[in-house]
């Protein structure tokens, strides 16, 4: 009996200890065309000199932009790897991505990613925001996704791998509520550690080291796994290790408390909220007393000022940019090139046309007053047009009654993604190639055109600009706001004191600007010199989300990243209103009765009434 037990104590520790993994953790390819080529060989060659792997995972920012041309050839460029390679993206393939993300999730399926390896789960989950700040979001669907695969894991080991640091997640305690307590877990990240954070959190974690040598051109962690532990050694060019750690795989600490606090009044009185449940990179757009939203997944609902739903369109495509009417015309763009009108009485579409290209911008109408001979109804009809920006850079106007090209503008060379603003018979847009652009609204001749930066990482596009008629303004990722004369586009004054984010609004005098900034603070300043009227210090936290500001009755609201709401009247008081949970909001606009609208790309849409 002692021999029969010893024998099988022997095989179930040799099949223990054979459940072990190797694998390559890779992150910030960032690979970019031609000039990158080189250093995509050798970071190649180098990991397939690892004969002994079983996998590797990429954990985000495969491509420095996300373009559509980059993330082709960089999948074609990573089958070239010897063992199976899952990927998820990061902030540099989402966030000016020409495609919108559909391009990646096309190429790898989908966005996320879940396998077992030699008794252990590995979970690789999105934290990425199409168009949106570097900060790290976990989407309701990707939260949903992940609690089926949990509920179906019969591994007594789970690693997670995502592109951020759980801490510079906004909503990281989301994910934390559905960990299970009885599996032995830990995170991998994409992301360099920040070895400041003072977060503490209940599951143990590797981060890429961070390295401070300019001459290192990319790295990658070699990590060896056993059945309690992975060893990770961090190469660099020419196979350097610089450093090693071992991560503990252990259950989830018990300190843990559960947040349920995902929306709290204060100062506001809600009079209805609908949770979509939905991602919803598309900013509501308010008609009256109707509210039309849009998720990334095409479906377009109307709502009425009760928050009953009127109707429901589904585009077959996906959608990023905030739609259009007119006339009782809805214009809504598609990121796979379709534009397609819609009757707002109804839901019913009236036309569609597609292009060899996304339609990235928001979209904006007007009355066109130009001299091109155009289709209409009838003769003595008013002709209403829509103006919307393109992946490629290109500027589109078409009728909007009989979808019929009016002009087409080439004149920028990148991605076009904030709302044109169009002033009397001049339309200003930015692109991602650092310029702003004003063109004629009757034939999309230039005018002029002014470059604010060669670095196209700071270009304004981020930014939907204000003016007051007489000037135009803009803020910058690199925290400046700039004053533009309207009509010859020379530059008035650039202010680099703010650390503005791309948050902006003019009050109704014109006299006033309103600044969010991205560490926490409020800026009233001066249209006329820029200088302060007044700061105000609500203490939101890092802020990098892109928003409207709205004054209506000597009121200004304006909702941080954290999920608080804010309101500051004219004696520059501020108040909090609500918290509506985590998360990228979008414009705080008004509505109805005196009422306002708040929205987030979680899908959260709440009307209140402030008290």
């Amino acid at each position: 009996m002692k021999r029969l037990f010893l024998f099988v104590f022997l095989i179930f520790s040799i099949c223990s200890f054979s459940q072990t993994n190797k694998f390559i953790l890779l992150s910030d390819i960032n690979y970019s065309g031609k000039k990158s080529e080189s250093r995509t060989d050798s970071l190649i060659n180098a990991v397939n000199s690892h004969t002994d792997l079983n996998f590797i995972l990429v954990a985000g920012n495969i491509t420095s932009a996300g373009t559509t041309e980059n993330l082709n050839e960089i999948y074609t460029r990573l089958q070239e790897f010897t063992v199976p390679v899952y990927v998820i993206p990061g902030p540099s393939d989402y966030m000016r991505s020409d495609n919108g993300g559909v391009i990646f999730n096309e190429i790898w399926q989908e966005n996320r990613f879940s396998f077992s390896s030699n008794g252990t789960k590995i979970i690789g989950i999105n934290t990425s925001v199409i168009n949106g700040s570097a900060t790290g979001h976990f989407f309701p669907e990707d939260l949903e996704w992940l609690d089926e695969q949990l509920n179906d894991v019969i591994e007594n080991k789970i690693i997670f791998v995502m592109h951020h640091n759980l801490e510079k997640i906004d909503n990281y305690k989301a994910f934390l509520n559905l960990l299970p307590s009885d599996k032995n877990i830990t995170l991998l990240s994409g992301e360099k550690r920040n070895d400041k954070s003072k977060t503490k959190l209940p599951v143990t974690s590797y981060s890429k080291f961070d390295f401070s040598k300019p001459e290192i051109k990319w790295q990658y962690s070699v990590v060896s796994q056993d059945s309690v532990s992975l060893q990770v050694s961090e190469l660099t060019k020419d196979s350097v290790n610089t450093k090693r750690t071992e991560v503990a795989m252990q259950p989830i600490s018990d300190k843990f408390t559960k947040d349920s606090t995902e929306f709290v009044l204060y100062s506001a009185e809600s009079v209805w909220g609908r949770n979509i449940s939905e991602t919803m990179i598309a900013e509501p757009l308010i008609s009256g007393s109707k509210i039309i939203t849009v998720t990334y997944t095409g479906i377009v609902t109307c709502f009425d000022s009760t928050g009953t739903v009127l109707w429901d369109y589904d585009t077959f495509g996906n959608v990023t940019s905030k739609p259009a009417v007119i006339n009782d015309i809805l214009i809504v763009g598609t990121l796979q090139g379709d534009l397609i009108t819609i009757n707002m009485e109804n839901g019913s579409q009236l036309q569609s046309i597609g292009f060899d290209e996304s339609i990235t911008s928001e979209i904006i109408t007007f009355e066109y007053t130009g001299k091109k001979d155009l289709m209409t109804v009838a003769d003595d009809a008013k002709k209403y047009a829509t103006v919307f920006g393109t992946s490629s850079g290109k500027i589109y106007c078409y009728l909007v009654e009989t979808l019929e090209e009016v002009w087409i503008n080439s004149k920028a060379r990148a991605l076009v993604t904030t709302a044109p603003l169009i002033n009397k018979n001049r339309i200003f847009y930015s692109a991602w190639d650092g310029r702003i652009y004003c063109i004629d609204s009757r034939d999309g001749v230039l005018i002029w055109k002014y470059r604010v930066t060669k670095n196209r990482q700071f270009s304004p596009a981020g930014c939907t600009p204000v003016t007051d008629n007489k000037f135009l303004y803009y803020t910058t990722p690199d925290g400046k706001i700039l004053k533009l004369d309207l009509r010859m586009g020379s530059k008035i004054w650039l202010k680099k004191k703010y650390n503005a984010n791309a948050s902006l609004g003019i009050s109704v005098d014109k006299k006033r600007l309103f600044v969010k900034s991205t560490n926490g603070r409020f800026h009233i300043i001066s249209a006329r010199n820029g200088n302060w009227v007044r700061e105000i210090i609500p203490r939101f936290g890092e802020d990098f989300s892109k928003s409207s500001l709205f004054e209506r009755d000597k009121i200004v609201t304006f909702a941080a990243q954290n999920g608080d709401l804010f309101r500051i009247n004219n004696k520059f008081y501020y108040k909090k209103l609500m918290n509506i949970g985590p998360g990228e909001s979008h414009s705080v606009q008004p509505f109805v009765d005196n009422s306002w609208i708040i929205s987030n790309k979680d899908g959260k849409l709440i009307r209140f009434i402030i008290k």
